[in-house]
């Protein structure tokens, strides 16, 4: 399965992924550094994880 980048999410939808409805879904921006900001959708779950990985990257070079 090819992965899916910002370019093929852009083009088909915020929508056209989702295996349930959108309910509880958080949407997520892109800063748009690549040219085009975008939005996508995550679960809360998906979001606490991303923000705790970040979370330990900064940590580890002595942010806060």
């Amino acid at each position: 399965m090819p992965l899916l980048d910002k370019k093929i999410m852009m083009d088909n939808g915020e929508e056209a992924f989702l295996t349930a409805g959108r309910e509880g879904l958080l949407a997520v921006t892109t800063s748009g550094s690549t040219g085009r900001p975008t939005r996508f959708l995550r679960s809360p779950a998906e979001e606490a994880e991303f923000s705790a990985r970040w979370y330990r990257i900064y940590s580890a070079y002595g942010g806060k």
